[in-house]
């Protein structure tokens, strides 16, 4: 099972400071999340009015509740 440590902000910006290279694999990752639930979210509203499973609204709203749950699961993610 893995173990997850905590780490207070100041001990993370100093280590930011020690390795320069973090920052760029950083910004390189939320990027890229960011990118991905971009063209993630429209595809399923698509999708689902393409093949009327569902009416716009109902697909729009469906895929704002998913990507919150989304969030609200992947920050708690360390702490469960």
């Amino acid at each position: 099972m893995l173990e997850f440590s905590s780490m207070d902000i100041g001990s993370f910006f100093t280590l930011l400071g020690k390795y320069p290279w973090a920052i760029v694999a950083i910004l390189l990752t939320y990027g890229l999340v960011f990118i991905n639930g971009w063209t993630d979210g429209p595809n399923a509203i698509a999708t689902s009015i393409t093949t009327r499973a569902l009416k716009p609204k109902h697909a729009v709203a469906l895929c704002a509740i998913g990507n919150l749950i989304g969030v609200l699961i992947i920050g708690r993610w360390p702490r469960l």
